[in-house]
C-alpha cells in the first residue's frame, strides 16, 4: 500500500511539474509571437510648457525641441542622433531648439563640443521646464501643438519614428517639384 501511495504521489509531482513547464513553454512562445509595441507616451500638458513660446514654433511646419542638460548621461549618448536630426533639416524643413536648464554659453559650448547645429537654445529654470526627465524630445506644429513626444535616449525603432514623422510627405513634395 505505501508502495501504490509514493507511486501516485511520484505521477501527481511529475504532471505537475510538467504543467509548470507547459505554462511558462506557452507564455514564452505567446510572447515571442506578439510584435513588439513602442510605448505610449503621456501627453505633456501645453501649460506645463510656458517657455514653448521661446521656440519659435510658428516659423516652420514643425519644431523638435531637444530638452537636454550637459551633466546628462543619456544627453550625450543621443548626441549622434541629434546630429542625424540636424542633417535631416536638408530633407524636411523643420526647427531644431535646444531646450535647458544650463546656461545659454555652456549649451552652446556642449552642443558646439558634439557638432550638433540647432536653431536656437532656450535656456528655462528647472522648476519651469515642466517634463519629467533629460533627454525628452517633443515635436510640435506650427500651432504649438505637441504632436509627438519621446523621453530618454531613443533606441534604433524609436530614432527612426522620429525622422519618419520628421520627413513624412518631403520625399513626396520633392517628387513633385
Amino acid at each position: 500500500m505505501k508502495r501504490k501511495l509514493d507511486n501516485i504521489a511520484t505521477a501527481l509531482l511529475v504532471l505537475a511539474c510538467v504543467a509548470v513547464i507547459g505554462d511558462v513553454a506557452w507564455r514564452y512562445a505567446l510572447a515571442r509571437a506578439q510584435p513588439a509595441r513602442a510605448a505610449t507616451p503621456r501627453a505633456v500638458p501645453p501649460e506645463r510648457l510656458a517657455w514653448l513660446g521661446q521656440t519659435g514654433f510658428s516659423l516652420a511646419d514643425r519644431t523638435v525641441a531637444l530638452v537636454i542638460r550637459e551633466s546628462c548621461r543619456y544627453c550625450t549618448d543621443s548626441m549622434p542622433f541629434y546630429r542625424e536630426l540636424a542633417a535631416a533639416q536638408r530633407v524636411a524643413p523643420f526647427r531644431l531648439v535646444a531646450v535647458t536648464t544650463d546656461s545659454h554659453e555652456r549649451s552652446e559650448a556642449y552642443l558646439r563640443a558634439h557638432d550638433v547645429a540647432v536653431d536656437g537654445i532656450v535656456v528655462v529654470p528647472p522648476e519651469q521646464l515642466g517634463v519629467e526627465g533629460t533627454p525628452t524630445l517633443l515635436v510640435v506644429s506650427r500651432r504649438g501643438r505637441v504632436e509627438h513626444v519621446a523621453r530618454g535616449q531613443l533606441d534604433a525603432q524609436g530614432q527612426k519614428a522620429v525622422v519618419d514623422l520628421l520627413t513624412e510627405g518631403a520625399a513626396e513634395a520633392a517628387g513633385h517639384r
